[in-house]
């Protein structure tokens, strides 16, 4: 079957720039949103409910996030979905609460996803929230869970994500604001991230709170924690000139970064993270730093 095209043309565009386009959707802070994009297409937007039942969970719950309906999608895109179609989960808490957080889902494997001064989260958060609360004020608050949008339209997650349409390619970086792709094809796996503001310098890597899986089907589950990571095995460390590397067996899909203190008795804890992350692939890795003077101790640390 063929996908409807779904880009209005002449009087038609301009009718649905001021019209609704699609049934009426309903937003809360902290709802869980699944978002779909296909270039030259409609989006499509639901409403998961809220994050908060996936944030209190034990590590190796699952969780089915339903309560949607897959129909709406291949209404717009046809019935193959694997052809050309992106997904993305999105949620933000409201800004001025306690533990002020953004949820997105990683599509990079965890490697970027590094807490974000305040200013620059401020900037995600205000992105991540516009791209519920611009559905619900596009249209009248009442039961429907989902949000059909030409991305034209200034409440659509394309329009939002691509800064009112200039930008197209930071689409997948909700406007350059996130530091990683939250997009991934369909179907397939991603990491559901929480972004929070910080201070520290460097950044600390974001909580990865688990995986979300969205199958071919349509359906779409959340796996709570990190699978357990076996002990690094260091092979080597040398420095030269002014760098220090070292190497170590790696675990695929396990990330890795150095830590290092002046003070080899200091808690693990208040060891400096170094920024730079890597995935693992299953074979060695090397890691570098600059050296600095006096005594430096290091070790691998695997999340």
């Amino acid at each position: 079957m063929r996908p409807k095209t779904t880009l209005a043309l002449g009087i038609g565009l301009a009718w649905a720039l001021v019209t609704p386009l699609a049934q009426a959707f309903t937003y809360t802070e902290g709802d869980l949103l699944l978002a779909f994009r296909k270039t030259g297409y409609n989006d499509v937007l639901f409403n998961l409910g809220n994050v908060s039942r996936l944030t209190g969970l034990a590590d190796g719950v699952t969780v089915p996030l339903d309560g949607w309906d897959i129909t709406q999608a291949t209404e717009t895109y046809g019935s193959d979905l694997t052809d050309g179609v992106s997904v993305a989960v999105i949620a933000a808490t409201g800004s001025s609460v306690a533990d002020p957080v953004v949820y997105l889902s990683e599509a990079d494997g965890g490697a970027q996803s590094l807490e974000r001064s305040p200013l620059a989260w401020r900037s995600l958060w205000s992105k991540a929230a516009s791209v519920g609360l611009k559905a619900q004020e596009y249209t009248a608050a009442s039961s429907p869970a989902y949000f059909v949008a030409n991305p034209s339209l200034y409440a659509s997650y394309t329009f939002i994500g691509s800064n009112s349409g200039q930008q197209p390619a930071l689409i997948s970086s909700l406007g350059g604001t996130s530091s990683f792709k939250i997009e991934s094809s369909f179907p397939g796996k991603a990491l559901l991230v929480a972004v929070r503001p910080s201070t520290l310098n460097p950044k600390p890597a974001s909580q990865v709170l688990g995986t979300l899986t969205v199958g071919v089907d349509g359906s779409v589950s959340f796996l709570r924690g990190v699978a357990a990571v076996k002990a690094t095995h260091i092979t080597g460390a040398r420095s030269v000139g002014e760098r220090f590397s070292v190497t170590f067996d790696t675990v695929s899909g396990v990330h890795y970064r150095l830590r290092s203190s002046a003070d080899a008795g200091a808690k693990l804890t208040a060891w400096t993270s170094l920024p730079d992350v890597i995935v693992g692939t299953g074979a060695p890795a090397t890691l570098e730093d600059r050296l600095v003077a006096g005594p430096q101790f290091y070790v691998v640390e695997a999340f």
